[in-house]
């Protein structure tokens, strides 16, 4: 299901392919190189098959591919059909036509399942809500008084204390093993259903494993003080601690990394109106080289155009074609993690071998398509992040607040009653439980958030919970301490 996400993708790419070259096997290669996976795989699969003759033929090779796939999508059964059938066109209008139709039909899909997605959003996002935050609150909430199993003792036993009931291991298993656990399974299960255009550009996010090292000996004094802690007040040094490990491992590189986030974001913003004016100028008849440096001086002042002055600049002083300077080891694009930027790229060294109005026709066409992609993206982020806005406020501040309380309600009810009955968990170590719980519930509800705005974004995911941990966990000392004070006072 993950991989119908990229159907538009897919089908943009095969009909830019089929604009230099109306060959379907040409076209299939071209989108498996740019497409994200695990669609990417299948396509190359599928030329694997055509060349090993099973079957035989490129056109009866796609359209079994088309049928498997439309079992779940119908609309990119249809896209894909038209694809297939492009190939067979005889005029370059005809060809238009039906490439058109292609895109119009994954579109328009796409757009469906992003209301029907949307509408649908509401339960699901609801019962994850229900599962990871507001039942688990109102379940830490009871259980000062389920602890006490209903005492009431006689004047007589007051003297004697009771054993209440124990339910140490039943609630550190429900509180920081079934709640995080059930509540991170189904967010994954939604968020694999997510429609969208393909997945975000490749600008890294994956941690450095040696601040993972140096956050081990963090996390190794966290468990002795959370063993050894006398109190709560030692509990939460220990939970921050761990909080403390936690962006230690993450933060290391993310500004860079945020940078070079939105700056690729900016590019891949404005580089479908550069593509056009690079495309009007080409089809004017102006060289390629001279192309680029219009292109670049019309959009000067935006970060598409440091892009394209630095094209101009190696076409101008490098002996090497646009081929080499752009996808050479030490090209251009080498730091340019956008397959969308990439795949236009090597669509205009393609094009730039026909006439000049073919050429320019085909690369303001793409330009379109790239529009369009990007228009899409910018609905299914609208349409689907202001449903889950309200579960990271209440994940950061109310739940805090209301366990932060608990917890010291819990620490109150243990002193009136410790004469009457033994609870089996210690006030610190409910504390200690609730917290754990707490950094969890926030870690998934960020997971969540993150992936129903932006898909699979590990930069956006780091940026969120650095910031989430330490507000989630500063309102929950605040609320127990205050608590605390209020209650002894």
């Amino acid at each position: 299901m993950a991989s119908l996400g990229a159907a538009p993708e897919a089908v943009n790419y095969m009909a830019m392919s089929m604009r230099v070259v109306p060959a379907l096997d040409r076209a299939v290669e071209f989108a498996s190189h740019h497409t994200e996976e695990p669609l990417a795989s299948r396509l190359r699969q599928l030329l694997w098959n055509v060349y090993l003759r099973s079957p035989p033929g490129i056109e009866a090779a796609f359209l079994g591919f088309a049928n498997e796939w439309g079992e779940w999508q119908e609309d990119l059964k249809r896209a894909f059909f038209a694809i297939g059938s492009a190939s067979l066109e005889q005029t370059e209008a005809g060809l238009d036509r039906t490439l058109e139709k292609a895109r119009q039909i994954a579109f328009g899909g796409t757009k469906a399942r992003i209301m029907e997605y949307a509408a649908g959003l509401r339960g699901p996002t609801t019962v994850l809500f229900a599962l990871g935050v507001l039942l688990p609150v109102i379940i830490g909430a009871m259980l000062p008084l389920i602890s006490l199993g209903g005492v009431a003792p006689s004047l007589s036993e007051v003297n004697r204390g009771s054993q209440g009931r124990d339910l140490t291991v039943a609630i550190v298993l429900v509180m920081d093993v079934l709640f995080p656990a059930g509540a991170a399974a189904y967010a994954y299960r939604i968020l694999g259903n997510r429609p969208g255009t393909g997945a975000a550009p490749d600008s890294g996010g994956v941690p450095d494993r040696r601040y993972g090292i140096a956050a081990i000996p963090l996390i190794g004094v966290a468990m002795a003080t959370l063993v050894q802690a006398p109190n709560s007040v030692g509990v939460l040094v220990s939970l921050w601690l761990t909080v403390a490990a936690g962006v230690l491992y993450l933060l290391p590189g993310l500004r860079d990394l945020e940078k070079k986030k939105r700056e690729l974001a900016q590019v891949e913003m404005e580089f479908p109106d550069a593509l056009f004016i690079l495309g009007s100028r080409i089809a004017e008849g102006a060289p390629v080289e001279r192309a680029f440096a219009m292109t670049a001086k019309a959009t000067h002042g935006t970060a598409v155009a440091a892009l394209l002055q630095r094209i101009v600049r190696a076409l101008q002083t490098c002996r090497g074609d646009l081929q080499e300077i752009l996808f050479s080891r030490d090209g251009i694009l080498r730091e340019v993690p956008s397959r969308t930027i990439r795949a236009a790229f090597r669509m205009v060294i393609e094009v730039s071998r026909k006439d000049p109005a073919a050429a320019g026709k085909t690369i303001t066409e793409t330009s379109t398509y790239l529009r369009d992609l990007r228009d899409l993206d910018r609905d299914i982020r609208r349409d689907l992040s202001s449903v889950v806005d309200a579960m990271q406020t209440t994940a950061a501040f109310f739940a805090p607040i209301v366990l932060g309380v608990t917890c010291s309600l819990y620490g109150l009810l243990t002193r009136a009653f410790s004469r009457l009955v033994f609870l089996g968990l210690s006030p610190a170590s409910f504390v200690a439980v609730v917290g754990i719980y707490l950094i969890l519930a926030v870690a998934v509800i960020t997971y969540f958030r993150v992936g129903i705005a932006h898909g699979r974004d590990l930069v956006g995911l780091r940026t969120h919970l650095v910031r989430a941990w330490p507000i989630s966990m500063a309102v929950f000392t605040g609320a127990f301490l205050v608590s605390e004070f209020g209650l002894v006072a």
